[in-house]
């Protein structure tokens, strides 16, 4: 059941994040993002409504207000980076966060062990041989792409960090309605600061709402499969989310990748699965 339910939340952020990339090179950003974090935020209500833990909980708000705005900044560098990059370039770097997260543990005080350390290095490597596949025609896109993809995986791998951070003492479920509900709000500021308030066009709204209602099940996916045996199993699946959002793009957007490409992502994403198994 934890395995089934890793795949669910891979299917889910990759068909998610798929979406990021057509509707990220049609749409207002930070407009589409602020329907897709509201739709998050209502079903995270429902479900700490339903789990029955809204209230009574500590909340270490500093850290949910930093993971919230983390996470604000991440989803826009992620649409970014979408936006002005292929799929098969962007996906990698994203997904390789995990990267981040363990070298913010180790300054914390953590101890690295020496496989965590060789994923580290065979991650670099294996998302070097994608970006080196890159055709020269689309030279003038990789930079800012594999810039943005960066500020996404670092924000990501902070939210994150941030986040465990606040659930110490806490409810799950709250936290990260905060942390959603945070997020909202900074986009909200971010438009007022930057030409006013915006909305997406009507045509958009039905595939926002299923991206924010994909994101939620595959988060509530990994965080239930947290509870069963195995629960290791879903974390690790759910990791190769990227792997995804790569093949439906090669067989939806024709996103063809070539066969030393195709060796970086195996490779890539092994090494993210190993660290997240450790």
């Amino acid at each position: 059941m934890a395995l089934l339910l890793g795949v669910v939340a891979a299917l889910c952020w990759g068909l998610h994040d798929l979406c990021v990339r057509r509707m990220s090179q049609q749409s207002d950003i930070a407009a589409s993002m602020t329907v897709v974090l509201s739709v998050g935020c209502v079903s995270l209500l429902i479900a700490s409504l339903v789990s029955g833990c809204l209230g009574g909980t500590d909340h270490q708000l500093v850290e949910e207000a930093l993971a919230g705005i983390s996470f604000a900044v991440a989803t826009y560098c992620l649409w970014h980076a979408f936006g002005c990059g292929s799929v098969r370039l962007v996906a990698p770097i994203v997904a390789a966060y995990p990267v981040v997260t363990l070298l913010l543990a180790m300054s914390s005080g953590e101890s690295i062990a020496w496989i965590q350390w060789l994923m580290v290095l065979t991650v670099i490597a294996g998302v070097g041989i994608v970006a080196r596949g890159e055709s020269d025609a689309a030279s003038s896109a990789i930079k800012p792409a594999i810039l943005w993809s960066v500020c996404a995986a670092i924000s990501f791998a902070l939210t994150f960090w941030l986040g465990q951070q606040a659930m110490v003492g806490g409810e799950t479920w709250p936290v990260l309605l905060v942390t959603r509900m945070i997020a909202v709000l900074t986009v909200v500021i971010f438009m007022l600061l930057s030409g006013g308030l915006r909305w997406p066009v009507r045509a958009d709204l039905p595939v926002l709402l299923v991206m924010g209602i994909l994101d939620t099940v595959a988060l509530a996916a990994v965080l239930f499969a947290g509870r069963l045996p195995g629960g290791l199993y879903a974390t690790v699946t759910a990791s190769l989310f990227g792997v995804v959002t790569i093949l439906l793009a090669w067989a939806v957007l024709k996103e063809r990748l070539l066969p030393l490409q195709w060796i970086g992502v195996g490779i890539t994403f092994a090494a993210i699965g190993v660290l997240s198994a450790t």
